[in-house]
């Protein structure tokens, strides 16, 4: 994530004074802000980072770093089950309902990939919410 990736700048290059890669924000507030806008008001437990293999990614780094500001979890699109116009995936046994989808896949990979055994497609009409990229998000702000 932004912050981490800045704090690492900082460390070891010169930043200016008053430098800020937060959109104005410090970083408190920006965790705030980018967990409100994942979030959207849901128990981070019903949201989730959508990714083919998600650790496996180069950008893995940012999906652990986004679980542990704002809770939600990456998930492989194939542990993704559908129930009529429901989704859901599994934990410890137990089903959790999708309410919110930040998706981070990659619809190149996605096509690539054939091995791929999924219960759904990311273009039905399904009884979620689409989180948007938050840098697209914070700009229009």
């Amino acid at each position: 994530m932004a912050g981490f990736l800045a704090s690492k700048f900082k460390e070891h290059f010169y930043c200016p004074p008053g430098f800020n890669n937060h959109f104005g924000l410090n970083e408190a507030e920006y965790q705030s802000k980018l967990k409100n806008i994942l979030l959207n008001g849901h128990d981070p437990e019903n949201v989730i980072l959508l990714e083919i293999d998600p650790l496996q990614q180069n950008t893995a780094i940012d999906f652990i770093i986004t679980e542990k500001i704002t809770g939600i979890a990456p998930l492989h699109i194939g542990d993704v089950r559908r129930d009529g116009r429901d989704l859901y995936y599994e934990k410890q046994g137990k089903k959790i309902a999708i309410k919110r989808i930040y998706n981070r896949v990659i619809f190149d990979e996605l096509v690539k990939r054939t091995d791929l055994k999924l219960d759904f497609n990311l273009t039905e009409d399904v009884d979620v919410e689409w989180a948007g990229h938050p840098q697209l998000v914070f700009q229009d702000q």
